[in-house]
Parts: C-alpha cells; sequence; structure tokens
C-alpha cells in the first residue's frame, strides 16, 4: 500500500479494501514479468507494427550499415564468409527424375551443360554454383537478393540468369493501384496477398554514372521472371532484413573500441623520457631553439629542453580488459549471426571434441533450415522450374520431371570418430548408405557408378587395394571367393571357421 492507500484506509476502509482487490487482480492479470510496468520498463517503447512497416524505413539504413561493415570489419566479413560457404560450399546440386527413365539422363546432361557452365549466367561470370555464392552472400549481407529470368533466342537452354541486388526494387512504389492490386515497398500484391510483379529500376540507384546523368525510373516486372531470396522472419514478412541487424551496433562499438585501444599503445610507445625546465627561465637561443618542444609522437623519443632542467620517466597508459571484452563481445556477435564462435575469430583453443561436437551440431541445424526452408526451395527450385520451361520449349521431354537437391558436405569434426560412427549406423539399420552418401555432398547414384567403373578398371589390371571391401576385410585380411568352394563342404570346415 502506497501513502495514498494508507490515508483511503484511514478514512473509508472498505474503500481502501476494494481498492487494494482491484490492483491485486490487475497484477494478477499481468504474470509476465516482462509485460509488467514499473521501474524496470520505465522508458521501453514499443509499437505494434506490422514486419513490413518495420522494415520500411530501417532497411535500407540497416543494408548500407551491414555492407559498410564487411567492407571494413574482419568479423563481419568472415561472418559472411562463414555462413555462405557452409551453406553453399562448392554448390548444391540437382538430380533430375522423370516418369521415363529414358528421358531422365539427357534432360540431366541439358541440365549439367547449361549449368556447369558460365551459359547460365547473363554477365558470363558465373556458373549456377558461383551465382548460389553470389545469392548467399548477399542475402546474409543486405537480407534479400533478386534472380531474374532473361529470355533469349539462342543456345539450348533458351533462358539466363541475372542476379539482382535489393537496391533495384523501387522502394517508393506504394500504395492501391487502379486494378485493385496493393503495392508495398515496391512488390505488387493482388487482392489475395499473391506476388504478381516487382518494380524494378533499370540500373542500380546507387551507380554513381546514373544519378549523374538523371533519375532512374522503375518498371513492372511480372513476378513469374522473379526469385526473391530473403529469410522470412515474421509471418506477412514482404522484405528481408540484413542478418547483421541484432549485432550492427555491436560492431561498431568494437570497431571503436580497438581503435581506442591502438591509440592507446601508440601513445604508450611514443615518449620514453621527458627533460623539463623546472624554474622556467631557459631562454631558447641557439641550440636551445633547435630543441624547441615537439608537436608529434615518436616512438621512443628522448626530447632534450634548455638547461635547468630535469629528467622524468614518463609512465605509458596501461591496457586492462581487452582480452575479456573482445571475448564476451565477440561471443555476442557470434550468437546474433548464429555462427560458432570458433569459426568466427579462428580461435580454437579453447575446444575438445565434444564441445566442438555440441557447437558446431546447433550451426548444423541452422544450417539445415537455411538451407532446406529458403535458399533450395527459392533458389534451387525456381531455377528448376524455370529449367523445365526453357526445356519443353527446347523440344526436350519433361514428362513427371522432379528434383533432387544435394547439399554440400559438412564438416566433420573429428572424422576418425565420426566416420566409424556413421558406420555402425547404417550396418545397425539406423541410416541407409545413399543417405549417408548424400551427406557427404554426392549422388549416390553417380557415387555406384564411378565404384564399378573403378573396380571394373582394377580388376581388368589386376591391381588389389587394401580399400576394396570386395577383396579385402576391414582388418586387413583376404576376402574368401565363394566361387572357391572354400563354404561347400565338410572337409572345409576349418577355413570356413577361419573365414
Amino acid at each position: 500500500m502506497n501513502f495514498l492507500d494508507s490515508l483511503i484506509e484511514a478514512i473509508a476502509p472498505r474503500a481502501a479494501a476494494k481498492r487494494l482487490a482491484a490492483r491485486t487482480a490487475i497484477g494478477l492479470m499481468r504474470d509476465y514479468e516482462g509485460a509488467a510496468r514499473g521501474r524496470r520498463t520505465d522508458g521501453w517503447r514499443t509499437k505494434p507494427t506490422s514486419a513490413n512497416a518495420e522494415a520500411r524505413r530501417a532497411l535500407p539504413l540497416l543494408r548500407d550499415r551491414a555492407r559498410d561493415l564487411v567492407r571494413n570489419n574482419p568479423y563481419a566479413s568472415r561472418g559472411v564468409g562463414v555462413i555462405a560457404s557452409n551453406m553453399i560450399g562448392y554448390g548444391i546440386k540437382t538430380t533430375i527424375k522423370t516418369s521415363n527413365k529414358k528421358t531422365a539422363p539427357q534432360l540431366q546432361a541439358a541440365f549439367n551443360r547449361w549449368a556447369q557452365s558460365t551459359d547460365c549466367d547473363v554477365e558470363g561470370q558465373h556458373d549456377i554454383y558461383g551465382l548460389q555464392e553470389v545469392c548467399a552472400r548477399a542475402i546474409v549481407e543486405s537480407g534479400e537478393v533478386l534472380m531474374r529470368r532473361i529470355w533469349r533466342t539462342s543456345g539450348d537452354i533458351p533462358i539466363q540468369l541475372q542476379v539482382l541486388e535489393a537496391d533495384y526494387i523501387d522502394t517508393h512504389r506504394d500504395g492501391e493501384q487502379y486494378n485493385g492490386n496493393d503495392i508495398i515497398q515496391g512488390i505488387e500484391y493482388d487482392k489475395h496477398g499473391r506476388r504478381v510483379a516487382y518494380w524494378l529500376f533499370d540500373h542500380h540507384p546507387g551507380d554513381t554514372f546514373w544519378m549523374m546523368r538523371s533519375a532512374t525510373v522503375s518498371q513492372r516486372i511480372p513476378a513469374d521472371d522473379i526469385i526473391h531470396i530473403y529469410r522470412m522472419d515474421r509471418p506477412g514478412q514482404g522484405r528481408g532484413i540484413s542478418w547483421f541487424s541484432p549485432v550492427v551496433l555491436r560492431l561498431r562499438d568494437l570497431d571503436e573500441y580497438e581503435d581506442a585501444q591502438l591509440v592507446r599503445q601508440k601513445i604508450a610507445a611514443c615518449f620514453a623520457m621527458f627533460i623539463g625546465d623546472m624554474e622556467g627561465g631557459a631562454e631558447q637561443t641557439g641550440r636551445n631553439k633547435a630543441a624547441e618542444m615537439v608537436e608529434r609522437l615518436e616512438p621512443g623519443i628522448i626530447q632534450r629542453l634548455p638547461a635547468g632542467t630535469t629528467a622524468t620517466m614518463a609512465t605509458p597508459p596501461s591496457v586492462q580488459g581487452y582480452a575479456e571484452y573482445m571475448d564476451v563481445s565477440l561471443h555476442a556477435v557470434a550468437v546474433g549471426l548464429g555462427v560458432p564462435y570458433e569459426a568466427l575469430t579462428g580461435d580454437y583453443s579453447k575446444v575438445n571434441f565434444t564441445s566442438g561436437r555440441m557447437g558446431f551440431g546447433q550451426f548444423h541445424g541452422l544450417l539445415d533450415v537455411w538451407q532446406w526452408k529458403m535458399f533450395i526451395p527459392k533458389f534451387c527450385g525456381g531455377v528448376f522450374n524455370w529449367f523445365i520451361d526453357a526445356a519443353s520449349l527446347a523440344g526436350y521431354r519433361t514428362d513427371g520431371a522432379s528434383a533432387l537437391y544435394v547439399p554440400p558436405r559438412r564438416i566433420l569434426v573429428d572424422p576418425t570418430r565420426e566416420i566409424p560412427a556413421k558406420i555402425k549406423e547404417i550396418r545397425a539399420g539406423l541410416d541407409t548408405l545413399p543417405n549417408a552418401q548424400r551427406e557427404t555432398g554426392r549422388d549416390p547414384e553417380e557415387m555406384a557408378k564411378e565404384i564399378a567403373e573403378s573396380n571394373d578398371a582394377l580388376d581388368k589390371l589386376g591391381i588389389v587395394l587394401d580399400s576394396d571391401p570386395r577383396r579385402v576385410t576391414n582388418g586387413g585380411q583376404a576376402q574368401v571367393d565363394p566361387g572357391d568352394g572354400l563354404f561347400s563342404g565338410d572337409e572345409n570346415t576349418e577355413s570356413k571357421e577361419a573365414a
């Protein structure tokens, strides 16, 4: 009870009891501490805005600041590289299946010719896996990226791909259209909320050449020709937010802290000794004029001043708590980006097998989300659908065509422990050989063909390797060939038991 409650109680006890009961009821309604109002939450301002309303003004600035950090901050640059290299690696492979097994090899061969050459890139710079890497980096840094389909009249597959930064979207296009559609931040939706078009500039609005010539005008591009890739954090979110948004200020503060410590260390290394005039009566003439006060600090300098002076050793400033602050800050940055601290910093001094396995296991879980719920459905699935449309126009049979995607191999913390464990899982029926092969980033069918071709070549040359399970056991002993008759009779029981 506060002072007012006590005063009311003295005058009208019944009213005071009702007042206290009402306050207690309100407190029970606020069971969540985070919803309480008081000293601890004073100044905490929130707004019940939608995801698009929050991103409307913040998105461009966050994107530009994240790019600046990636350009100039080593940890931001490393974070982008760690996520992109683990999510894409040497590329997410596509294996095509069809209802007609005879047409599948032809369609796969056509896809490989188109995708594994720079012919798929409208700029002629990357194959499909290079484009995957470019898109993955843009998603982390800028929050989103666009892929545009460009039709052409030449080539076996009559389409090419163009990667566009999110800056191409005309965010000033907003409002209701005459046809009943709504444009929200440059994306046009129909009355059911489906995307029907994107309003894109012909050139990057930040290109100084086009800025000097004239203002660019956006054009309406059908949504069927655009793949918009971003991580959706909230329902109804139409644009992607930079993955650096939780750590932008922390990385900026870290930069300034490191600069301040660097300047402090430079100052500490400059003056080694001061020789000062204690009486202040020395005249600066002749030689003394040449020894005027310096206005610049140099490492190891000894400054000589006029006669009647005394020498004082400098006390350089010390740097305390630097390692602890950097460690805590970089841990927070790693958490905000979703990457292991060791991968972000390259510091593995405090990791053993168990902690490393647990840390990277969590990271692999996030990779699964990013790959299978964002990148593969949008990029790989979208490009595959475009390819099928173009292949049909080019005369290929695409009946019942579907795709199987194989991400790159995950990094093993300790292969000498993890590979034997995987073998035991397969032998115990807890996993299948094809699935284990896919985890290595390879197509099981391709691996089977390569193994068969390799075995045939070795057999023709009469070469037996100790890695050939047909000839040599895991213990290094020669395998018993059933065709030799060792298991056909009782007379071979001893050989049978030895085998």
